[in-house]
């Protein structure tokens, strides 16, 4: 399974159930590779193979330079679980830097749509495939002076229903 933004939080979470599951897990961080570290410790404790990748999902090259390297390093992915997510700084949509709603979007959607496009193709090859994201209650509720973080979500989740006609 490779897992976005594994290091820490939900992410790592994640990253353990999936290990307790049974999968050897690639962990992707963007920042704190002694947090992507100590999960790692974690996974292998429970008898299980991690490897840690750095990349920032809202970039492509680094999005291809990461998958690569896990296909290099685990010969297939059979699960990803987009994880990676950051929040948005709570200005109205007036007040909004265009900047910032490219910042939060693209770690939501575009990261996601991104590796998913690079990972999907060898998953066809395989038993299954699983391509999961996580989302937000931010999707649905729309609270005020989030438009960045909620567009991201809603996006995501356009993705995942997307994905599953295509997919089936």
């Amino acid at each position: 399974a490779l897992v976005t933004g594994g290091s820490r939080g939900i992410g790592a979470a994640i990253v353990l159930a999936l290990a307790g599951d049974g999968f050897d897990v690639a962990i992707n961080y963007r920042r704190d590779e002694a947090a992507a570290r100590r999960t790692a410790q974690l996974v292998e404790a429970l008898g299980r193979r991690a490897e840690v990748y750095a990349a920032s999902v809202d970039d492509y090259d680094a999005d291809r330079r990461m998958v690569d390297a896990v296909l290099a390093d685990f010969g297939h992915i059979d699960t990803f679980v987009h994880s990676a997510g950051i929040a948005s700084r709570g200005a109205s949509v007036v007040d909004t830097d265009p900047a910032e709603l490219e910042r939060v979007w693209r770690t939501h959607a575009f990261g996601a749509f991104a590796i998913a496009q690079m990972v999907v193709p060898s998953m066809r090859t395989r038993p299954r495939g699983d391509v999961i994201v996580i989302s937000s209650v931010a999707a649905s509720a729309m609270a005020g002076y989030s438009a960045p973080y909620n567009m991201g979500k809603a996006s995501l989740e356009a993705l995942a229903r997307t994905l599953a006609k295509e997919e089936r």
